[in-house]
């Protein structure tokens, strides 16, 4: 088949929902898709959901128009310390940019070795500011 479907209820299945984004929509019905790349792809909750709008949503995914739905957290409005924050959507835009130079730090906030070493990464990030193509960055 080119497309096989699961339908699942949305209490035994909270995971898989926060997983494409859509455990907050507010709709009875959601619709998401595993890509053969293992990307997920939801389609937007609509207020009339249709046949047509499962339609143009399927036809969308086959040509490859739909962008896959990243779970990550919000992106800060503005950068405010010495320290990039780099989120999954901010990801390639930042760490893959290719007219720049990054130091990337993966932490996680409870981490005993992260804490210890934050306020030397940020000094380092201090020091290395007025190098424009250089980017000091963590991702959470």
């Amino acid at each position: 088949p080119e497309i096989t479907f699961a339908v699942a209820d949305d209490e035994t299945n909270a995971k898989l929902m926060e997983d494409f984004g859509l455990s907050d929509s507010g709709e009875e019905i959601n619709i998401g898709i595993f890509g053969a790349d293992n990307k997920k792809y939801r389609m937007e909750p609509t207020e009339e959901f249709d046949t047509e709008e499962i339609i143009e949503f399927l036809k969308k995914f086959k040509k490859g128009k739909l962008k896959p739905h990243i779970k990550s957290q919000r992106a800060p409005k503005k950068q405010t310390g010495p320290v990039t924050v780099v989120v999954a959507n901010t990801f390639n835009e930042i760490v893959l940019n290719p007219k720049k130079d990054v130091l990337i730090e993966l932490y996680a906030p409870w981490c005993g070795h992260c804490k210890k070493l934050e306020p030397i990464y940020a000094e380092l990030a201090k020091k290395f500011k007025s190098e424009k193509n250089l980017v000091i960055a963590k991702l959470d």
